[in-house]
């Protein structure tokens, strides 16, 4: 298994392209412990990798995923890579078209005052994800929070409904692009249990 990366070994990637539209923002994903927070996001990114043009290399997170190319970094380097992202290397295309995704998010930013404002440092320019095709989901157990700054940035909320029975997902979707609630039905969830490691003897 390849090993953690680090922030300073990443050159920042360019997006020579046209941009597109209705894709890109940042989005949360809810729910207790084993409700398929995690399966979800993984759902969501085969999507994306399949239909939106994005591809393995421009993918950065903090567990070993099985798309090929992506960037497993620890949490710190994740946050580093995030303010790179978001704050100091915003232009001339850098960074355009990629997908952020925080596992466990509220072990990454506390919930207190001081981590509100090192938040604010990392994504101060999060508002524009939506117009830069980039996607940053992350995942947060019920109860537990994340700074303020990134659930005002917050513009979809996911919650997954899993049936083991049936191998599939019901997605309830608050989306606050259309203003608007809805329920996506997802068939055969099962092949999404391998296809990511949160904790490794690496991490």
């Amino acid at each position: 298994m390849r090993k953690t990366e680090r922030s300073d070994d990443i050159t920042a990637p360019v997006w020579p392209g046209a941009l597109q539209f209705h894709t890109g923002g940042i989005t949360k994903f809810r729910g207790a412990m084993e409700t398929g927070k995690t399966r979800a996001m993984i759902l969501l990114l085969n999507y994306l990798l399949r239909y939106q043009g994005f591809t393995g290399d421009r993918v950065f997170c903090n567990s070993w995923l099985w798309v090929p190319g992506s960037h497993w970094l620890r949490n710190s380097e994740l946050r580093k890579v995030l303010r790179r992202a978001f704050n100091t290397e915003t232009g001339s295309g850098r960074w355009n078209h990629c997908i952020f995704i925080i596992m466990d998010a509220d072990d990454v930013y506390s919930h207190i005052e001081q981590a509100d404002k090192e938040c604010y440092q990392d994504i101060k320019k999060a508002s524009q994800a939506y117009k830069r095709n980039i996607h940053l989901f992350y995942e947060v157990h019920e109860g537990l929070a994340v700074p303020k700054y990134m659930r005002d940035k917050t513009e979809v909320s996911i919650l997954p409904k899993p049936d083991e029975y049936t191998d599939s997902m019901e997605l309830f979707v608050a989306d606050g692009h259309y203003k608007k609630n809805y329920i996506i039905p997802i068939q055969g969830v099962s092949w999404t249990h391998d296809k990511y490691r949160r904790f490794d003897e690496n991490y």
